[in-house]
């Protein structure tokens, strides 16, 4: 009430808002002129001009305060549910293609294996499961093709490319043949990943390390080649990775900004607390931070352009992986 709504760049009053019938828990993702909101409860197709909705297609959520954002291929919303399910929904009509029954019959409770992030490429999605296993299906059935042991209480990153899916799992980064599951090779990164990223034939990488904080892997050499260790850090830990137009971007309390090519640090933004993954859109960048408060960043220098007040009292107030969706 003693601070305006909004400053700089943003305006006071949205252009639409939509009320869904339960607490939204992922970040919402755009497709063409459609908005896709996951939430507790359900899947929201809206009308990305006019925030009408199209469809509602029932899908329990996960027990996570934050549940993975579904991903779109094709003709299909892949939709992660509550017991480390999947389902695959219709884009047009919202109905049911297919769904996992079970990912372990012998297996009753399912809460310690929830899906950490999936990725899909050459028309099968690929699942890392916490504590479990890296599992891969059919795209159009939903069958499963192969899977494999992934190490156990330790966060799950993935990726893909033409050659390999990889998986970043504690210190160590994995390369699985996509097509029949068979370990290609492992590399040992030097400290614990806390966030990975791919992009041209390079994996991109964050650590919680007292050293040495970023680093790139080349894939076909399969060495570093850089590490970015001159930044000082209080707590240590810099993640929620982005890459546009040849710069890295990463947060903890600032905003940074890294030359892909090198590592050189471009600029360090002012502190605005605990910030999510940022987002880049033209010159702009966006990102919340784990409270109130979403900015608006310049690309060039690192300036704050304004703020904006987001709802308070919201059920998922402080999650780091979360982004906004432009």
């Amino acid at each position: 009430p003693n601070e305006p709504v909004s400053n700089g760049n943003f305006p006071d009053l949205p252009e639409w808002t939509f009320w869904a019938d339960e607490d939204v828990t992922a970040t919402p993702i755009v497709y063409g002129s459609n908005v896709f909101a996951r939430t507790s409860e359900a899947v929201y197709k809206i009308d990305a001009n006019t925030g009408i909705l199209i469809w509602r297609f029932a899908s329990p959520g996960t027990s996570s305060s934050l549940d993975v954002s579904p991903q779109i291929s094709g003709n299909l919303v892949i939709v992660p549910e509550r017991g480390a399910l999947l389902a695959a929904v219709s884009i047009e009509t919202g109905h049911l293609v297919w769904r996992l029954r079970s990912v372990d019959a012998n297996r009753k409770n399912t809460g310690n294996m929830e899906i950490a992030g999936f990725t899909i490429n050459e028309g099968a999605i690929y699942i890392a499961r916490y504590d479990w296993k890296l599992t891969s299906y059919d795209l159009e059935s939903g069958q499963k093709l192969w899977e494999a042991n992934v190490p156990g209480r330790v966060s799950l990153y993935l990726a893909a490319d033409h050659n390999a899916i990889y998986l970043a799992a504690g210190h160590s980064l994995y390369a699985y043949d996509f097509h029949f599951g068979q370990l290609l090779w492992k590399k040992d990164m030097g400290a614990y990943i806390t966030s990975m990223v791919e992009n041209n034939g390079y994996l991109y990488f964050a650590f919680l390390s007292d050293t040495c904080h970023l680093a790139a892997f080349n894939l076909k050499t399969r060495q570093q080649e850089w590490q970015q260790c001159s930044i000082s850090i209080d707590n240590l830990e810099l993640g929620y990775l982005t890459i546009a137009e040849g710069v890295l971007y990463a947060t903890d309390e600032n905003l940074f900004a890294f030359k892909l090519s090198t590592g050189e640090m471009l600029w360090i933004s002012q502190s605005a607390g605990p910030l999510e993954r940022p987002i880049v859109a033209g010159d702009r960048i966006y990102v919340r931070n784990n409270e109130t408060t979403m900015f608006v960043f310049d690309t060039m220098s690192g300036d704050k352009l304004g703020h904006l007040l987001v709802q308070s009292d919201a059920a998922v107030k402080e999650q780091p992986g979360r982004n906004p969706a432009i």
